[in-house]
C-alpha cells in the first residue's frame, strides 16, 4: 500500500488513517498499530517542520507493507538531505530539565523497530523502518 501526501501538518492524519486501516487488514493487534502512528507522528513531524527551507508544497511517499513476518515502511521525501539515525543518543538518566532538546522521538523510533535504514538517492531522504511481528502466535519481537 502507498501513500502520498503534502508537507502539511494536516497531513499527518491521512497516515495515521492509512496505518490503522493498514494494520488492521493485516491483523495486527492495538499496540503495534499505535507504536507505528507514534513513530509517523515523530519521523512525518520532523520532515515537515525542519526538512525544507521553502514555503512550497513538496510530497512525501509513504509505502506500507507486511512480507515474512516483517512490517516494512518506507518513507521518501525531496527535503533536505539528512539521516535522523545518526543524532546523537539523548542522554535519558538526565531530568527533562537538565537534557538537551531533541533526538529523544528518533531515539524511541530506533528503540521500537528491529532494524531502521537510511539512505539518500537520487535526491531523496529514504527512511526503512522494519518491526517483526509473528501474527500466527502475535509474537511482537
Amino acid at each position: 500500500m502507498k501513500i502520498r501526501i503534502k508537507n502539511e501538518k494536516s497531513e499527518l492524519v491521512k497516515i495515521l488513517k492509512i496505518n490503522e486501516s493498514f494494520g488492521q487488514k493485516c491483523g495486527f493487534p492495538k499496540k503495534l498499530i499505535d507504536t507505528f502512528n507514534l513513530c509517523f507522528d515523530e519521523l512525518i513531524n520532523n520532515i515537515i517542520n525542519y526538512g525544507y527551507n521553502d514555503n512550497l508544497l513538496h510530497e512525501i511517499n509513504v509505502k506500507f507493507s507486511f512480507k515474512n513476518e516483517f512490517i516494512i515502511i518506507i518513507i521518501e521525501d525531496d527535503a533536505m538531505q539528512f539521516n535522523p539515525w545518526n543524532v546523537i543518543k539523548p542522554d535519558i538518566t538526565l531530568s527533562a530539565n537538565d537534557r538537551n532538546i531533541g533526538g529523544l522521538g528518533v531515539h524511541l523510533v530506533k528503540s521500537f523497530m528491529d532494524k531502521v535504514d537510511y539512505k539518500f538517492k537520487n535526491g531523496k531522504n529514504i527512511i526503512t523502518l522494519k518491526k517483526k511481528y509473528n501474527p500466527s502466535t502475535e509474537e511482537i519481537k
